[in-house]
């Protein structure tokens, strides 16, 4: 009984340890190197996004690639971080020839914020097959990548939006997190000065009430890549699988960047759109100010 009950117990947690691994191998890597990214050109089609301004795309991009600035992500980046609604959003990706089942790799010129937001605003919208090029233009460059001024023939596409309400937060989500009783993180996605209140965009300075303080280039290295997904790890501590994390910056741009980090890690992760601008100009809301000056840059 005692040999039974011993390979029962063996089949069980080899079984248990094959599940794992197929669930591991299964989950898409979201992050794609040069390499990875000239290969995947190769054997399948793959819509490249550059997600810089329409006039650094036109000075040189990687061949095929579509432009898809990210500030037309935003409805107006110079008031607030409020996202395109659904139906404009369908309008954009139409634009560009942008299919619901296409594999989409975003990049941009240099520290990957543009992208993220590019990525973040695709994914809640609910395209299901988006990744980003780490490192972005630089690198490409840098392993020998040729550029282009021609830019690709587009067919408006029939593309459909889905709103993915994980991947979006408003300022209702994060104020219940800070009053309900599920589990919650939310991390500050700006620098120090921000987070303490020495500046802010917004009328009052500070930062949301038991917000983290992450700044976003914490989580790049000095090329410009991302971090080892180890060291991310470390970064942000342990967060539990079950837990809620919300990410924000001063207008959903930086924090971009952390929603995808956040997303590599398996997190049920969401980005608060509008985030400092809006959560600094609600004078009824709870923030926490450790410097008391209210600095409107």
């Amino acid at each position: 009984m005692k040999n039974l009950a011993l390979r029962l117990l063996l089949t069980a947690t080899l079984s248990l340890g094959l599940t794992a691994t197929a669930q591991a191998a299964t989950q898409p890597e979201l992050r794609v190197s040069v390499d990875q990214l000239a290969n995947l050109m190769q054997q399948t089609n793959v819509v490249l996004i550059d997600a810089r301004p329409a006039a650094e795309y036109q000075q040189g991009h990687i061949p095929g690639a579509r432009n898809l600035p990210y500030r037309s992500t935003f409805q107006d980046i110079s008031k607030s971080g409020l996202v395109l609604a659904a139906e404009r959003a369908k309008l954009l990706f139409q634009s560009i020839g942008l299919k619901n089942n296409d594999l989409v790799v975003v990049y941009d010129g240099s520290n990957m914020v543009q992208a993220s937001r590019v990525f973040w605003t695709l994914e809640m919208n609910g395209h299901q097959k988006v990744r980003l090029l780490d490192g972005g233009l630089q690198a490409w460059q840098a392993n020998g990548g040729k550029l282009t001024q021609e830019t690709p023939r587009i067919e408006i596409s029939d593309y459909r939006t889905q709103t993915n309400r994980k991947a979006v937060k408003t300022w209702v989500d994060v104020d219940e997190a800070l009053n309900g009783s599920k589990p919650y993180i939310i991390i500050d996605a700006r620098d120090g000065e921000h987070f303490t209140g020495l500046k802010s965009e917004a009328y009052r300075s500070g930062h949301i009430p038991n917000a983290r303080s992450v700044p976003v280039n914490k989580n790049l290295t000095a090329d410009g890549h991302f971090r080892s997904k180890d060291e991310l790890r470390a970064l942000y501590g342990s967060i539990p699988k079950n837990t809620e994390v919300i990410v924000y910056c001063s207008k959903g741009l930086a924090s971009s960047l952390e929603y995808f980090v956040l997303r590599e890690q398996g997190l049920n992760v969401g980005n608060y759109e509008s985030s400092w601008m809006e959560w600094g100009n609600k004078l009824n809301l709870p923030i926490v100010n450790p410097t008391g000056t209210t600095d409107v840059q």
